[in-house]
């Protein structure tokens, strides 16, 4: 269970996926996700802070 609470933790992504179309044949599958950008270890409270900040009022996050 620690390993999931660090991984969350630390990895905690807040990029935006961009989706790009495919080319030539594989055009007909759609869209894929740019997944090429780099990665910083986020603030989890920072992180936690914003959802409560956010969060519906009768929502529990």
């Amino acid at each position: 269970m620690q390993i999931l609470r660090m991984n969350l933790m630390c990895l905690s992504d807040i990029n935006v996926f961009t989706f790009h179309k495919l080319p030539g044949e594989r055009a007909k599958e759609g869209y894929w996700p740019d997944y090429e950008s780099h990665h910083v270890c986020r603030n989890f409270d920072a992180i936690k802070q914003w959802a409560n900040d956010n969060a519906m009022p009768e929502a529990d996050v």
